[in-house]
């Protein structure tokens, strides 16, 4: 046994035999009081002062009251004399140096010490714990929760149940309200006091306070809470931006890239365990007649249409992606050409049972080629071509059939069977830029960065403020496409970088200067137009040579629309606000386009930019604000304006005109709808002015590119870090050297 222990054993039996002693002495001195005054009351003793007898009633008072003063010094008095008493003062004072709070507990649950610490804790004072019983302070327990679930009474309880006392303890975290109703946590252990006989004397329970450490825990359940839901928003996002990366915007098939990963993946493993593989080629015939009859938005339509019957056709069992244009390619991992070709001919009486609602008169039939492994193609693009072949063969036996693939169409060059299906007549198409699919790229873009793709949109809008009087309309929207697409390559980069809030470390510059390659690839490899991809890859180069990237042309050599571009890059990147700076003002943009002068930038197209933004300073802010669908419609027809008016065709103009007139009603777009009225009409009149017809498109495509905005979520969110080493450069400028 230690001596504390014993000291308490020893106190505690002298004080309860003293105290009994003394309520058996009070008790007996009330007792005979009692008798001597019943005695003087009715015994034969004679009483002086004349005889007379005092009072029975005053005499029974006077026991009662005797009895009274004893049961309320035995109930109230002496129990608190006797906690106070039974624990000598050295006693006491070795424990209040405990910086644990510590309550000595008797039998019956009463306080008989507390320590100076724990009534620091519970902010009272100690002495007026002592007879109290610890379960009825300001503990706050459950609703279900009695008295025998406090530590100490599990201590109790476990004496009173009959089973060896042992070293038997209790732990127990409990909250105590304050008097401020604050809320302390505590944690308590619990252990029995006995004699040397092994007798319990009570409990001793400590008290140690550890408010701290459950706020800080539960801070950090908070903080994990926050965690969990972002990291599954996050989680969310990128699956979703995953879907937007891997597929068609437009039809939701795979696009090109993700469909050719995955064929080939299922090439390499039907190779391997020599099983089947089969590949149709779709194509929508006459397709280009919808769009020129019907308008763009019923075209896309009929995209949508096709794609979703060719989806629940083949998606259980294969891989549906959008080729390009109207072109669509299934695979079929599994399947034999027998049960391919049977396939490709139910989905060829689907889509000519498709119909639209408006126009219901239009019909549609698509020409199928089809292959598969039997033919020893030596590549997954082999296969495709293979496929291709038999839907140009397919075409110029008269469309709205299946060809298989066969010795006879082997032997047949592409040429030769484009020239059997395509008029001599017609010209040779130009290289289209796809509206819809750079606006694809540009809503991925925003979805994953949404300040890149604002920077972007301002970009695409200052370019075409400023080639208004250097290129043609045609030239114009190339630039415009370029301009919206020269950050694409951003999307690839971690969120770590795109969205740190201060200056970025050399590594991450390393990393940012990979995003330009990548954005190069992405728009070569999306659309097969030489211009739009020389003027992205070169836009970075410097006028004066000594590029940051390699194999840069220099001076005269960069393609005009590209020294424009990165002048206007520069110049947005200058005066917004960035994360870990405030934008610069307009003069300070311009004194650092004119400072870099012939190093970085054209001297000739910076003094014209600077020129263009003072005569008309507000016109890349104005903004209408209508939905990506509307926006795409509208969009659609910019490219188509451009080359109208490049060609002088006012058939073409009238009739792009009284498209806009119709969306721009449907849309309440009075603007739009005013001025395109005003087109028409000059398109029609018998003398024609060509200046004036010129200068109406261009304010209609004007308007046409401020709905354009629709495709970045908020247009005012500051650039990412990343644009400005990429735009100035850090040894020439002093705008790069605040980084």
């Amino acid at each position: 046994m230690n001596p504390f222990t014993d000291v308490v054993n020893k106190f505690t039996n002298a004080m309860k035999l003293n105290f009994a002693n003394l309520r058996l002495a009070l008790a007996f001195v009330a007792l005979a009081t009692t008798l001597l005054l019943v005695l003087a009351q009715w015994g034969p003793a004679p009483i002086d002062r004349e005889n007379q007898t005092l009072s029975p009633t005053f005499l029974l008072a006077f026991a009662g009251l005797a009895w009274l003063t004893f049961a309320c010094f035995t109930g109230f008095v002496a129990p608190r004399f006797e906690a106070v008493d039974v624990v000598p003062n050295r006693v006491r004072d070795a424990l209040n140096t405990f910086t644990e709070g510590l309550l000595l507990i008797d039998e019956q649950e009463r306080i008989v010490l507390a320590n100076d610490a724990f009534a620091q804790m519970i902010e009272q004072q100690p002495n007026r714990l002592l007879g109290k019983r610890a379960s009825r302070l300001r503990w706050v327990c459950s609703h279900d929760a009695g008295i025998h679930d406090f530590p100490w009474m599990r201590v109790l309880d476990h004496h009173e149940s009959g089973k060896p006392l042992g070293d038997h303890s209790s732990e127990q975290l409990l909250r105590y309200q304050m008097r401020n109703g604050q809320l302390r946590f505590m944690a308590v252990t619990a252990a029995r006091v006995r004699s040397a006989r092994d007798q319990s004397r009570g409990v001793l329970a400590t008290f140690r306070d550890v408010t701290h450490v459950e706020e800080e825990r539960a801070d950090m359940e908070r903080m994990l809470a926050v965690l969990r839901a972002n990291r599954k928003e996050i989680s969310d996002r990128n699956r979703e931006l995953e879907k937007l990366a891997s597929h068609d915007a437009l039809t939701d098939c795979f696009n090109r890239r993700s469909f050719m990963a995955q064929l080939h993946h299922s090439f390499d493993a039907a190779i391997g365990r020599s099983g089947s593989l089969s590949c149709l080629m779709f194509d929508n015939d006459h397709f280009k007649n919808v769009n020129d009859t019907y308008g763009h938005s019923v075209g896309d339509e009929v995209l949508r249409r096709v794609s979703r019957t060719l989806k629940d056709a083949f998606d259980d069992e294969g891989l549906v992606c959008r080729y390009g244009g109207e072109e669509f390619c299934v695979a079929l991992p599994g399947v034999a050409l027998e049960e391919a070709s049977q396939k490709a001919e139910a989905a060829r009486k689907s889509i000519e049972a498709i119909r639209l609602d408006n126009p219901a008169e239009l019909r549609l039939t698509a020409s199928i080629g089809v292959t598969d492994l039997t033919f020893k193609a030596p590549s997954p693009q082999a296969m495709i071509d293979q496929a291709d072949k038999c839907l140009y063969a397919a075409k110029s036996q008269g469309r709205n059939q299946v060809v298989v693939f066969n010795d006879e169409i082997d032997r047949l060059s592409i040429d030769s069977l484009k020239a059997r299906h395509t008029p001599t007549s017609l010209p040779e198409l130009s290289q289209e830029i796809p509206f819809h699919a750079a606006m694809g790229l540009v809503s991925a873009l925003a979805y994953r960065d949404t300040a890149t793709a604002s920077h972007c949109r301002r970009v695409a809008n200052l370019c075409v403020t400023a080639a208004a009087r250097l290129l043609d309309q045609r030239s114009t929207y190339v630039l415009e496409m370029a301009a919206l697409l020269h950050d694409i390559g951003k999307i690839a980069l971690p969120d770590d970088i795109l969205q740190k809030p201060g200056p970025l470390t050399p590594d991450q510059w390393r990393l940012i200067a990979k995003h330009h390659r990548i954005g190069v690839e992405i728009v070569s490899g999306t659309f097969h137009n030489a211009e739009l991809c020389e003027i992205v890859r070169t836009h970075p180069a410097y006028y004066g040579g000594r590029s940051l990237i390699a194999d840069m042309p220099s001076g005269k050599k960069i393609p005009l629309a590209a020294r424009l571009l990165t002048i206007a890059d520069t110049y947005d990147v200058i005066v917004t606000d960035r994360p870990h700076r405030k934008g610069r003002s307009h003069d300070e943009a311009v004194a650092e386009l004119r400072r870099c002068a012939g190093k970085q930038f054209d001297p000739i197209l910076v003094e014209h930019f600077i020129a263009t933004l003072q005569s008309c300073p507000e016109s890349s802010n104005t903004r209408q604000s209508v939905s990506r669908q509307t926006a795409l419609q509208i969009g659609l027809q910019i490219e188509h304006l451009a080359e109208a008016i490049d060609n002088r065709n006012l058939g073409e103009l009238q009739q792009l005109a009284s498209r806009l007139i119709a969306m721009a009603q449907h849309h309440s777009l009075d603007d739009i709808v005013e001025t395109s009225e005003r087109l028409q009409d000059m398109a029609a009149e018998p003398q024609v002015r060509w200046l004036r017809i010129l200068e109406t498109t261009q304010k209609l495509l004007g308007l046409c590119r401020s709905t354009q905005s629709a495709f970045v979520n908020d247009p005012s969110d500051p650039p990412p870090p990343g644009d400005d080493n990429e735009m100035v450069d850090p040894a020439t400028s002093t705008f790069g050297a605040d980084q």
